[in-house]
């Protein structure tokens, strides 16, 4: 059964930020490739209210990317420290463009990713519209940071979690962490399904390959940690001078990083890459020997599943979500502290088999692949869709 699906996202890619929620687009194509109707609509609120002072037009654009219909919804925020305000005025601004939508693609279902605003577009929308709610939950802040949210926000996150057809975390430390800190009882409506990792990770070129290279891929913020990353990397060094580090992201501790990896004196080893689009990313991992994450925090560790699904073996710290999908002999958990992060780098340097990157990849695509992913959305659509 073919279905027709409202997808409301709540990060969308643009030419500032080419990956924005790259996990939800190719979910999208996974979905029209397999004949389903997809539209994606992005609402979202323009910064903050001093920034928007001298700008308070609504956004609005409407594109047909390869095939994949997007609409965008941008307003600046209400009132400042009133997001529900802002939410509302949010909703009334996409409500005639969700209202054609439906009307005109006779829409069965919507489907929301992250929370904000996504999650509380989409759930006033499905009941407006009296149409089924799926919701995917992403959003590490709601774990590590929930003191960002006020009364409110908080109400509206238990509203989604608790009135939604269903929702779908990204890991079982999503799911658990998630309710737990919200005080929401889990219930039937509350399920694990994993990211999809789009097939072009798939590919695996040894011959690309440089020796003693590895790789990070985060937003230079603090939760992604990369300190440690570079403290580890020192220490590698010792051993493997020669070696090389490269950092994929921009974020806003780029400066500060530079100037610890300048007084660790690694300098030269390291190379800033900046922000990438999803092919170049791609082309990197095949580079690279092995990938490291010293994150505190991740739902799900895309990247990190990403590299795994090339063959690359990985170094990470417990994040929370990579539990699903790092495993002996596949990759290493380590402890947060240079010494344990640059040894299971180096015992990756040291020995690693083409065998066992061939069995890596198909464990990933035994978890993530879209032969995967598709049937079991599919099977969840069928059954709020034909009620």
């Amino acid at each position: 059964m073919k279905h027709n699906i409202l997808l409301i996202a709540s990060w969308w890619k643009s030419k500032d930020s080419p990956t924005s929620g790259s996990f939800i687009e190719e979910q999208a194509r996974m979905l029209l490739s397999a004949g389903h109707s997809v539209v994606v609509v992005h609402p979202f609120l323009k910064g903050t209210f001093r920034g928007t002072l001298q700008n308070r037009e609504t956004v609005f654009t409407h594109k047909i990317d390869e095939d994949l219909e997007v609409y965008e919804v941008g307003v600046s925020p209400a009132l400042p420290g009133f997001r529900s305000m802002s939410y509302s005025k949010l909703f009334k601004k996409v409500l005639p463009v969700m209202e054609e939508i439906i009307q005109r693609e006779k829409i069965d279902l919507i489907h929301a990713h992250s929370m904000f605003c996504g999650g509380v577009i989409g759930l006033k929308a499905s009941k407006k519209f009296q149409l089924p709610f799926i919701h995917t939950e992403h959003t590490s802040g709601l774990i590590f940071a929930p003191q960002q949210y006020n009364r409110s926000d908080k109400k509206l996150i238990r509203k989604v979690f608790q009135e939604s057809d269903k929702v779908l975390f990204v890991s079982i430390f999503a799911l658990t962490e998630t309710l737990k800190t919200f005080k929401v009882e889990k219930g039937e409506n509350h399920e694990v399904l994993g990211n999809l990792i789009d097939e072009s990770f798939f590919v695996r070129n040894d011959e690309d390959e440089q020796k003693y290279s590895c790789i990070n891929i985060s937003r230079l913020n603090r939760v992604k940690n990369i300190g440690l990353t570079l403290e580890a990397w020192k220490i590698v060094l010792n051993q493997f001078p020669k070696a090389r580090l490269r950092i994929i992201g921009k974020g806003v501790l780029e400066k500060e990083l530079k100037q610890h990896a300048l007084s660790l004196q690694i300098q030269n080893s390291v190379e800033w890459i900046g922000e990438a689009t999803r092919e170049e990313v791609s082309l990197f991992i095949q580079k690279s020997q092995v990938l490291v994450s010293t994150s505190k925090l991740e739902t799900f560790g895309m990247t990190v599943a990403e590299a795994m699904a090339s063959g690359k073996p990985v170094v990470v710290t417990d994040s929370g979500g990579i539990r699903d999908f790092v495993c002996p002999p596949y990759g290493k958990i380590v402890s947060s502290n240079p010494e344990e992060v640059a040894k299971g780098i180096i015992a990756y340097f040291e020995h690693e088999s083409n065998q066992l990157s061939l069995e890596r990849s198909k464990f990933i695509r035994s978890k993530f692949s879209a032969n995967v992913i598709l049937p079991n959305l599919e099977s969840i659509y069928f059954k709020f869709s034909s009620k």
